[in-house]
């Protein structure tokens, strides 16, 4: 039986696991050159401010953006249990269940409650078009290239931009690789894994992000620039969207 629940993922991994041992093993191996942390600081400018974490397991996450120079709190849920425009930067790291999650009304008002005026959303998810997508259960890989469009239409047209980040799973051997990825992922896992000639599998993640920059300085007003765009084309993709409809 593989160690995958084939669930979301938590702020600190893109898979639940039912062994926090293997958990571990895919900490150690997902992202070790450290773009996803360095992506969310730089989109949530983050240093001196309040970030709220979202759907928090763990204090991986949460530890590279103290590193960062964020004050960060962490909710295992929505934030509930958070008073009121707490944070400067909220971000929710792999939405829900799926790899092509539209978003969950619920979810984004619960987000933006926590928020100050002016403060920044960032949501983490996976891109699919990877080797980690052929780790996903059968039937939902298709979803995730055919969802794609669908999915970055509607945080469009909610006002976000997008951020492609190409990461990797590095292990140390493909021995290693092959031990590990059958243990976690059973059949699938031992399929991916005889495909590999190099010990690393593609794994490509995006960051929706929306809100201004706290300084309104050039690169800021590009950003602000840019959003406005953002919105304009989500806007006519929506209203396609719901054309179709």
């Amino acid at each position: 039986m593989p160690a995958c629940l084939y669930s979301r993922g938590v702020a600190d991994l893109p898979f639940t696991f039912t062994s926090s041992a293997i958990a571990s093993q895919l900490a150690r191996v997902v992202d070790r050159d450290g773009k996803i942390p360095r992506a969310l600081a730089d989109l949530g400018a983050i240093a001196g401010r309040d970030v709220v974490l979202l759907r928090a397991d763990g204090d991986i996450r949460a530890s590279q953006l103290r590193a960062a120079g964020a004050r960060v709190t962490q909710s295992a849920d929505d934030g509930h249990e958070l008073r009121p425009a707490c944070a400067d930067v909220v971000i929710r790291c792999w939405c829900e269940a799926g790899a092509v999650a539209v978003p969950v009304p619920a979810s984004m008002r619960a987000a933006e409650r926590l928020l100050r005026p002016g403060g920044r959303l960032l949501i983490l998810a996976d891109y699919g078009r990877d080797d980690v997508a052929r780790l996903r259960p059968e039937g939902e890989t298709p979803e995730i290239y055919r969802g794609l469009r669908a999915r970055d239409a509607a945080f469009s047209g909610l006002g976000f931009k997008l951020h492609v980040i190409h990461g990797w799973w590095t292990f140390e051997s493909l021995e290693q690789a092959s031990v590990f990825l059958a243990e976690a992922f059973g059949q699938r896992g031992t399929a991916v894994a005889s495909a590999m000639r190099r010990p690393r599998l593609s794994h490509k993640v995006v960051v929706y992000h929306r809100g201004p920059l706290p300084e309104v300085g050039p690169r800021e007003r590009v950003d602000g620039a840019a959003a406005a765009s953002g919105r304009e084309v989500g806007a006519a993709a929506a209203s396609g969207m719901g054309a179709r409809r």
